[in-house]
């Protein structure tokens, strides 16, 4: 649009030079000229200006990155400790298979952590991030520590071995309770309840 109006331009420089014998009519087809070149400028800055802020606009907002490991252990307490480092101020959401959603903001530095206790074996989560209308997700695997492993192992089995122990003594006490016995001076027969036979004098059978 500019180059047009420098083409009014010279047009009407052209015309008044070469109608010497009317200079009044030359310059005011010089004017007239001059005044619809700029018109013409203005309206062809205004354009490009106008199309120039949405690119100015676009370049203002970054695109969304998430800085994290795909796959973090826990400690030797089953504590797994999920960090990266996004966007300041970013809005964060966790999702673990059978857990409530846990949601964080990152701070001034775009950090960002989430815990996940007791973790009694290996699994997966899903890291959400949403920041000035862009979102962003990723799968991130955790790993159930091998020493905390250990340690459930063996609660489980004491935990077993208990409730076995306690099942045999109460089998064995259902069995000591009644007992029929037979014998004695009268040959008659007896029900002991949990005595010895020695102390009610009887055989028991």
């Amino acid at each position: 649009m500019i180059e047009l109006a420098l083409i009014f331009v010279f047009i009407g420089l052209l015309t008044l030079f070469t109608k010497k014998k009317s200079f009044k009519k030359g310059m005011s087809l010089f004017l007239a000229v001059g005044m619809v070149a700029i018109i013409l400028a203005g309206c062809g800055t205004s354009d490009e200006l106008t199309k120039e802020e949405p690119a100015k606009q676009q370049e203002k907002t970054p695109t969304l990155k998430v800085t994290t490991a795909d796959t973090f252990e826990s400690d030797e307490n089953g504590t797994v400790t999920i960090s990266g480092k996004t966007e300041p101020d970013a809005e964060l959401t966790l999702t673990v298979d059978g857990q409530s959603d846990q949601t964080a903001t990152s701070d001034a530095d775009g950090k960002f952590s989430f815990a996940i206790n007791e973790v009694p074996a290996d699994g997966s989560a899903v890291l959400t991030t949403t920041w000035k209308g862009q979102d962003k997700s990723q799968n991130i695997t955790y790993q159930a520590n091998p020493t905390y492993k250990t340690k459930l192992a063996k609660i489980e089995q004491d935990k077993k071995d208990a409730e076995a122990k306690v099942a045999a003594e109460q089998k064995k006490r259902t069995r000591t309770t009644r007992r029929s016995c037979s014998g004695g001076t009268t040959g008659g027969s007896c029900s002991c309840r949990g005595r010895s036979p020695q102390s009610r004098g009887k055989t028991c059978s």
